[in-house]
């Protein structure tokens, strides 16, 4: 099982699946390189929005309105993943060419999510199991807001692993709007808050970093050869 919820009496607990790349992203040293890679200037800080394999109307809209308050941030970064169903009618609140400011990419699709995880300073997402295991793999501060629609409100279910060891920040869908831009701005301004919380959802990610689930599998065929 990938969370220590299952009353089932012979239930292993391997954590959700993590790709390799992502089990292996060691953020202090990867992070220089990844961020080279994705065109990060190395001293902003740096903020990914990832908003599910579907994307999410709600985080762009809320992300077009960061952007457009900070605008002129010469120390701010934003990538922002707004899903292909969104792409190509959504509308930059950056002007084309500006080297000045925040610097904001905006892509349909992360091919390399690795290269997020090594480099953000904090990742705003959704909470699936999927990115719940690659930022307790990876150790990456994070802003969790679960999808209220999902089902039997497992998403919400998923955060609290991470936020009940301080591993994670979550917010209600319904507390976006609102709140999100403040949340950001507090977290941004307090180092010690992201440092803790990337120590402690790395230390739950253990369990994924080790890649169990391949190896209870392995395990279980040669015990019926």
């Amino acid at each position: 099982m990938a969370f220590p919820d299952s009353q089932l009496p012979r239930a292993v607990m391997t954590g959700a699946p993590v790709r390799r790349v992502v089990r292996s992203v060691d953020r202090e040293q990867d992070r220089a390189t990844a961020r080279q890679r994705l065109g990060i200037d190395e001293a902003r800080f740096f903020i990914g929005v990832i908003g599910g394999s579907q994307g999410s109307g709600m985080l762009n809209e809320i992300t077009q309105q960061f952007v457009r308050r900070f605008a002129d941030d010469d120390e701010l970064a934003v990538r922002h993943v707004v899903g292909q169903r969104f792409f190509d009618d959504f509308k930059n609140p950056v002007s084309a060419g500006s080297t000045r400011g925040v610097q904001y990419q905006v892509i349909a699709y992360e091919d390399h999510m690795e290269d997020i995880y090594a480099s953000v300073d904090l990742l705003i997402g959704r909470a699936g199991a999927g990115t719940i295991a690659d930022v307790a793999a990876t150790g990456t501060p994070s802003i969790l807001i679960p999808w209220a629609g999902a089902a039997d409100d497992h998403q919400t279910a998923n955060a609290a692993w991470l936020v009940d060891s301080g591993a994670a920040i979550a917010m209600k869908e319904s507390e976006v709007a609102d709140s999100l831009i403040a949340k950001i701005e507090e977290v941004r301004g307090n180092r010690q808050l992201l440092v803790t919380v990337a120590r402690n959802a790395h230390a739950l990610g253990a369990q994924n970093r080790q890649g169990a689930i391949a190896e209870l599998i392995r395990s279980l065929a040669q015990g019926v050869k």
